[in-house]
């Protein structure tokens, strides 16, 4: 069990007219202890069905695998993969049907004040569909449920950061949920580029054409290639040939493979073209580096 005192607190919006989906939203600040009292992983099966309850205490969950439905007040969740939500002291909360689901919780305790205007905004229920902050989020609370496990020195300190670099990975999917609603075309494009950026690192071997890119990202790929250049600085296959050429100079380096073979883990055609690029992007051929 961690025992946390965290500087940082939720502020309902309610009042405020701050609404998503009609669910009620909280705002994080930096000015407030919150203590953890339980943070791991559970994985349910049929015929259990979540029990009902009023809590004394803040419930975090973020679903992993399956699904959770339940119920709190008057709304109604299926809660699928990558979708988050905060149980409130409010309400009762209650399941409505058996089924299978791996989840992460988090029950906390902390501060409600009526401001926070400046404050991160946090919603009550969010859907995460970016591949990159699912990734994000995914692997931060891993980290700290594994941490929390070891129980080794300083894991409640750990731990605490952990749960609030959570809360506000979260606060940013919010706020480029929102900023979709503002200039929607415009707004998607942008938010695409983080989620290209991973694609880019993950499959730089792979034979990645324009046609390929705007299929799989939904836009027109010169639209798409200004934007990228707009977050970046960099266009679209400038910046998939410096992935290249990087992994290139670490794999000559060991000096345990061909220029053929190099050439072709890292996404070039032919050795021919592997020495235009590589010679363009640092000044000398691979046999000279």
């Amino acid at each position: 069990m961690i025992q946390c005192n965290r500087i940082f607190s939720f502020c309902t919006l309610a009042t405020l007219g701050v609404f998503m989906n009609d669910y009620k939203t909280f705002s994080i600040k930096e000015d407030c202890r919150l203590s953890i009292n339980m943070a791991d992983f559970a994985d349910v099966k049929p015929p259990y069905i979540h029990f009902k309850r009023k809590p004394t205490e803040y419930i975090f969950y973020y679903i992993f695998d399956g699904e959770l439905d339940l119920k709190e007040g008057n709304q109604s969740f299926c809660l699928k993969p990558d979708d988050a939500i905060l149980l409130d002291i409010d309400h009762t909360h209650i399941g409505l049907k058996s089924t299978a689901c791996k989840f992460f919780y988090c029950h906390f305790n902390t501060e409600i004040k009526a401001d926070g205007l400046d404050n991160y905004v946090l919603p009550k229920y969010i859907s995460i569909n970016n591949e990159v902050q699912k990734l994000d989020i995914r692997t931060t609370i891993s980290k700290l449920v594994r941490i929390n496990k070891e129980q080794r020195y300083m894991y409640a300190n750990i731990c605490k950061v952990l749960f609030k670099e959570i809360l506000l990975l979260l606060a940013s999917c919010y706020h480029d949920n929102r900023s979709l609603n503002i200039d929607s075309h415009k707004n998607r494009a942008r938010l695409k580029v983080p989620e290209l950026v991973y694609f880019l690192n993950l499959n730089y071997a792979q034979n990645i054409t324009s046609d390929l890119l705007s299929e799989k990202f939904n836009f027109n790929f010169d639209y798409l290639n200004r934007q990228f250049k707009l977050e970046t600085g960099n266009t679209i296959f400038n910046y998939l040939s410096d992935i290249r050429i990087e992994h290139a100079k670490d794999m000559i380096r060991t000096r345990l493979y061909t220029l053929s073979d190099v050439a072709t883990a890292c996404g070039f055609s032919d050795v021919y073209y592997f020495n235009k690029v590589f010679k363009k992007y640092t000044g000398i051929t691979p046999g000279k580096f």
